[in-house]
């Protein structure tokens, strides 16, 4: 499987405090539909079978319909939008979506209640938009997966959230440690939690997963942290993937997600070492080294 990240541009109508793509008042910047359209040309000769529109927030890019029924006549396999669902409230935006040739959707909740996720996307009524938003695309027996990203604010609610998108159809869960870009560089100490602390609520989440057959993973956890027999690592589950991003050419998806992390000497005699990218480089800064302890062997696995 191989993928196209398309970024359609960097507006949004969130503006989440832990946003790794924008910071707060920086220009608006919309791609033109023609560029976009070759870059999805180019992709489809290239081999790739999936194709991932996103932003910014992509259900406000006044081009997507033409742009998801482009993709469609190129015969993508799957054609998803990464989205915050609050568009998708509207039942006749979503059926018209999806009649262009949307068939998935990852939703970004952030929190198990209004109080958790509006506060941490800034925008009043969006957790209320993107649950009836999911309930729209669900009824239509689209596919659903789903992104939280994990904050001071809601770091105990996970095995809530978990149960929350569990109930609301959602096939794929993935739980992500923010990237300091961004807002999130601008507001580090106010959502970057330790990774250690962590720990209990993610065994909780993924057990309520795991029990329903829900698929789940982590992004920018190092398998260290979670120690696992079974690998949850998003770096290593999610397909090749190349990003078209605003402003830049075409990078491979791995390479961006690996770029500002670090690993030290002793990362080497980890069990995990080979298909670990390492802790960004400004978490090392704030929070040292202490809690990143190589596994030595499949012996010192926890949490089951």
């Amino acid at each position: 499987m191989r993928r196209i990240d398309l970024k359609v541009g960097n507006e949004c109508n969130n503006n989440c405090l832990f946003c790794g793509q924008k910071k707060s008042g920086e220009p608006i910047v919309t791609k033109n539909p023609d560029e976009l359209k070759r870059e999805i040309i180019k992709a489809k000769e290239e081999g790739c079978n999936i194709i991932t529109l996103t932003g910014g927030e992509p259900t406000i890019f006044k081009h997507l319909i033409d742009l998801a029924e482009f993709a469609k006549s190129c015969s993508f396999d799957i054609i998803q939008i990464q989205t915050n669902g609050r568009m998708l409230s509207n039942p006749k935006f979503a059926r018209r979506l999806i009649s262009a040739g949307i068939n998935e959707f990852c939703f970004s909740i952030h929190g198990s209640n209004e109080d958790t996720h509006d506060k941490l996307t800034q925008s009043p009524g969006s957790f209320r938009q993107a649950i009836e938003g999911m309930k729209n695309v669900s009824k239509e027996n689209c596919r659903i997966i789903t992104n939280t990203v994990i904050t001071k604010d809601n770091n105990l609610e996970l095995p809530k959230v978990a149960e929350l998108l569990v109930h609301n159809g959602t096939a794929q869960i993935q739980f992500a440690y923010p990237q300091p870009r961004g807002n999130a560089s601008i507001n580090f100490r106010l959502v970057m939690e330790k990774m250690s602390s962590l720990v209990p609520s993610i065994y909780k989440a993924i057990e309520i997963c795991d029990k329903a057959e829900v698929g789940v993973m982590l992004e920018s956890i190092p398998s260290c942290i979670v120690m696992k027999d079974k690998d949850y690592s998003a770096e290593n589950i999610m397909p090749s993937t190349k990003v078209v991003g605003i402003g830049k050419g075409c990078e491979d998806y791995k390479e961006v997600r690996a770029s500002g992390k670090v690993k030290r000497d002793e990362c080497s005699n980890c069990l995990f070492n080979d298909i670990c990218e390492g802790v960004w480089i400004e978490y090392i800064n704030a929070f040292g080294w202490d809690e990143f302890i190589p596994v030595k062997d499949k012996l010192s696995l926890e949490g089951e």
